[in-house]
């Protein structure tokens, strides 16, 4: 099994890999076997982009790989998606909390690049609003290119799983018809900590939770979602282009504040520090700061 993820040194973003208990730089590693220069991916998507996962999981597990030492400081788990794309009430108990039946189709609605974070950084809150709210998400990143694919098709076009969280303004998603001011705050969408790619995890039976200051919000299981990866893939794939390492965050399951009754409603506050489990996957961990 391989994890993959961006890491910095400094100014400069470098690929890691996790691999049989080790932490290791592939970045470093490629330049010390003198590898061509136009051959180095330094980004995890890079190495979508020139399907080069074979090679990068042999160099992982040379003896002879550059160990990480010292902390390791994230970047996000992809650096340059053209899309994120996330999906609204996708676990049955997450529409009823909030009011509504269960989607017939996927509700889609995106975020925007600003909205990029990693894992073990700070998450700034914007001061003209106070009901920020936590969304543990499984994501999708996507590996091929595709277009009107099936669900069997669409399986082949994912080449991985990452962790994500949506975090959402609650106020300012509610006053208006369309989500995209209230979901796109300055780093409000964390992912990582790693990628594992598709053939190490199963994505239909991971269990997914999310904590605040150490204390479960929400728990619940991948198999649960009201739509697979695939599903999401092969429909959204009738209506746009899929380039890799495009992201899908999948929807978030029960237990958000805004589904709680108002008077037990304690949103987001400068210094929670907010968690997404996901089994096989690891922690994404976040501190929410106060502009």
């Amino acid at each position: 099994m391989i994890k993959l993820f961006n890491f910095c040194v400094e100014d400069e973003v470098r690929l890691g890999a996790e691999c049989e208990g080790r932490f290791v730089d592939l970045t470093a590693t490629m330049i010390a076997l003198a590898m061509e220069e136009e051959h180095i991916p330094t980004t995890t998507d890079e190495v979508i982009w020139t399907e080069v996962l074979p090679e990068i999981r042999a160099l992982a597990a040379r003896p002879d790989a550059v160990p990480i030492v010292g902390a390791i400081h994230f970047a996000p788990s992809l650096c340059e998606p053209e899309k994120i794309l996330c999906i609204g009430k996708n676990y049955r108990e997450h529409a009823a909390e909030m009011g509504g039946e269960p989607p017939k189709t996927p509700e889609v609605f995106s975020k925007l690049p600003n909205c990029l974070n990693a894992h073990g950084c700070d998450i700034l809150l914007p001061a003209t609003a106070e009901k920020y709210d936590y969304e543990a998400e499984l994501c999708v990143v996507i590996g091929r290119e595709c277009f009107d694919v099936s669900v069997e098709e669409a399986e082949n076009c994912i080449f991985g799983y990452t962790g994500g969280m949506d975090f959402s303004v609650r106020e300012v998603q509610k006053r208006q018809s369309q989500w995209l001011l209230g979901k796109c705050f300055d780093g409000g969408c964390p992912l990582g900590p790693v990628i594992v790619p598709k053939e190490d995890i199963d994505a239909r039976n991971l269990r997914i939770r999310c904590l605040v200051n150490g204390e479960e919000r929400q728990c619940s299981n991948t198999c649960m979602m009201i739509f697979s990866p695939a599903e999401l893939v092969s429909y959204i794939s009738q209506y746009m282009t899929l380039f890799p390492g495009d992201c899908i965050l999948t929807g978030t399951p029960a237990g958000v504040m805004m589904g709680y009754p108002a008077e037990k409603q304690v949103w987001l506050k400068d210094g929670d520090v907010v968690e997404v489990e996901i089994e096989g996957i690891g922690t994404l961990r976040n501190t929410m700061k106060k502009k």
